[in-house]
């Protein structure tokens, strides 16, 4: 049975993903003060976790990893995480919760516009490995 629960740091390291995050990108989800997040599993399987850094007061910095599992059950996914977004967006008052997403991934691209992001335009070589990523925000 799916369940959303709080988020425990451990968390972003039990996620199986079908893409490589190394442990370095790992500790830099975890190494913040201001840290909202939730886990979504199934009983004890972790199948997604994400959330926001809170940038400063009225901003937000969205981050979620996706396992194949949680891709799977897209529906459910999907609902779950608009509602998990919406949530962090009123309690802690954001005006503005912003993230990136790389130019090549259109599911993720999809998924930010269905949760009511817009594309703000390229972020040349941002990425780790120079690629580059969207700027996606949702502003209220």
């Amino acid at each position: 049975m799916l369940k959303v629960r709080q988020f425990k740091e451990s968390d972003v390291y039990d996620i199986h993903l079908d893409y490589d995050f190394t442990t370095e990108s790992r500790d830099g989800l975890c190494d913040h003060d201001n840290i909202v997040a939730y886990t979504l599993v199934d009983g004890e399987e972790v199948l997604a976790v994400g959330g926001a850094h809170i940038m400063w007061f009225g901003v937000g910095e969205l981050w979620v990893l996706v396992s194949p599992e949680a891709k799977r059950r897209a529906a459910p996914f999907a609902r779950y995480t608009k509602g998990v977004v919406d949530s962090i967006l009123q309690e802690h008052k954001l005006r503005r919760m912003q993230a990136s997403i790389h130019v090549e991934d259109q599911p993720a691209i999809r998924f930010a516009e269905w949760l009511g992001f817009e594309n703000e335009g390229v972020m040349r070589k941002y990425g780790i490995e120079g690629d580059d990523y969207y700027r996606m925000a949702r502003v209220s």
